[in-house]
C-alpha cells in the first residue's frame, strides 16, 4: 500500500492591512488637530502681544553718557507697541543722525520701556584737510568738530584727495599710523609728562613728532622725536625708557631719532 503523505497546513494569517490604516489615520487626524490648535493659540497670543495696552511705550530712557540726544526718532516710539517696532531701523536712524556715537542699541525692558544704550566715541586728533579741520577717534572715525580742537594733536601732512564723511572711517594709511603712535604715546608709563603736540606723517620715512612737557623751560618746552612707520610700539617704548633715564637731560637734547638700531640723541 502506499505510503500516506504527511500533510501540513499552515494556518490562515489575519489580514492586519485595515488595522495599520486605521491607526496612521488616527494619528495623522491627532496632529492635524494639534497643529490648528497650535495655531489657534498662536494667533491669539500674538493678538494678544501686539494689541494690549500695557505693552505700549511709556518712556525711553537714556543712559547718562547720550543726554544730548533729542531725535524726533525716539519721540516717535511713545505710544507704540513694544513688539510691533523695528529697532533695527530705529537704531541705524540714530546712528545716522549721530554718528559721532559708537554701539548705539535699543533694549527692550518689558513691559514698556525701552532702553537706549551707547559709547561716546572720544576724539584723539585732528588734522586740517581740504578747507575744514576734522577730528578723528583712535579708530580713525572721522568726528564733528564739537570739541576745541586745540585741546588735541595735531596730524600733519595728511592726503587732501580723499573724501571726508563724518562718522565713516578715514582711510588714510598716513593718519592711522599716526594715530597709532599718539595713542601708544598717551599709553606708555615713562611718558607721562609729555603731551603730544604735532605728528608729521607727510613722509612715512621720516615722522616728526612734537612732544610737549611742563618740566622744559618755556622756550625750550618741546621735543622733536624722529621715526618712520615700522614697529611703532617697539619705538615709543624706547622713546619712554631713553627719557626715563636719570642721567639724561631733556633740556640739553634737541631730538632724538629713533629710525636705527641705536637712537640718536641730537644736543641743543
Amino acid at each position: 500500500m502506499p505510503k500516506k503523505r504527511n500533510m501540513r497546513y499552515k494556518a490562515r494569517q489575519p489580514d492586519k492591512t485595515p488595522a495599520l490604516v486605521l491607526t496612521v489615520f488616527r494619528k495623522l487626524i491627532l496632529l492635524m488637530l494639534i497643529g490648528f490648535l497650535g495655531v489657534f493659540m498662536y494667533n491669539k497670543a500674538r493678538d494678544f502681544l501686539c494689541h494690549a495696552a500695557i505693552f505700549e511705550v511709556k518712556e525711553v530712557v537714556k543712559s547718562p553718557a547720550l543726554s544730548f540726544i533729542e531725535s524726533k526718532h525716539l519721540q516717535s516710539l511713545i505710544g507704540r507697541n513694544m513688539f510691533m517696532i523695528d529697532l533695527e531701523q530705529v537704531q541705524q536712524q540714530l546712528q545716522s543722525q549721530y554718528p559721532h556715537i559708537d554701539r548705539l542699541r535699543i533694549v527692550r525692558e518689558f513691559p514698556n520701556r525701552l532702553y537706549l544704550v551707547a559709547r561716546t566715541r572720544n576724539p584723539v586728533a585732528w588734522a586740517r584737510i581740504g578747507q575744514g579741520s576734522f577730528l578723528f577717534d583712535r579708530s580713525a572715525i572721522v568726528l564733528p568738530a564739537s570739541h576745541p580742537i586745540a585741546r588735541f594733536p595735531e596730524i600733519r601732512g595728511v592726503e587732501q584727495d580723499r573724501q571726508v564723511v563724518v562718522g565713516k572711517p578715514f582711510a588714510s594709511k598716513r593718519v592711522r599710523i599716526a594715530l597709532e603712535i599718539i595713542t601708544d604715546v598717551k599709553a606708555d608709563s615713562y611718558l607721562n609728562s609729555y603731551t603730544t603736540q604735532s605728528v608729521d606723517v607727510t613722509h612715512l620715512s621720516q615722522i616728526s613728532l612734537v612732544l610737549k612737557s611742563p618740566g622744559l623751560p618755556l622756550m625750550q618746552d618741546q621735543l622733536s622725536v624722529i621715526m618712520d612707520g615700522d614697529h611703532i610700539p617697539k619705538k615709543v617704548r624706547t622713546l619712554g625708557i631713553l627719557l626715563s633715564q636719570g642721567n639724561l637731560d631733556p633740556q640739553q637734547i634737541k631730538y632724538i631719532d629713533l629710525r636705527f638700531k641705536e637712537p640718536i640723541l641730537g644736543k641743543r
